[in-house]
């Protein structure tokens, strides 16, 4: 029982430290010294879009039947991992919270949300970037 315990928490050490090194960060063998690549993150315009409509973003978007979790995956944004984190979310407003606080760290996050919403006819959300991205292409 001991062997599977200790088993079970390498798989889980090796998931963590694989995510943690996806997702840019640098794993531990990196810290004595060597700078590890660092993923690009979406255009500040884009985090500021989702950000300052974060709430209304987390009401229109419906989740249920896991189609934008689905589609993110697909689409090379989430990996298995973050969409488990996300179904880890208490209740509706959380999960989208959480699914929204992860896209923010993706280069390709906020386009490729644009076209899922679009795809999945989410048209209360997709408004909602597709007003603002308007708004921030006529402030340039």
């Amino acid at each position: 029982m001991k062997s599977l315990k200790e088993a079970n928490q390498d798989v889980a050490y090796n998931i963590l430290l694989k995510c943690k090194t996806e997702c840019g960060n640098k794993s531990e063998e990196d810290e004595e010294g060597e700078d590890s690549m660092k993923k690009p993150t979406i255009q500040d315009w884009e985090r500021e879009c989702i950000t300052k409509n974060k709430l209304a973003l987390c009401r229109a978007i419906t989740l249920e039947s896991e189609g934008i979790l689905i589609a993110l995956e697909s689409e090379g944004v989430f990996t298995c991992e973050d969409s488990d984190l996300v179904k880890l979310a208490k209740g509706r407003m959380a999960a989208n919270n959480k699914m929204l606080d992860l896209i923010v760290t993706r280069s390709n996050g906020y386009a490729k949300l644009m076209k899922i919403l679009k795809d999945l006819k989410q048209d209360v959300a997709y408004n909602i970037l597709e007003k603002c991205k308007t708004e921030c292409e006529l402030k340039s």
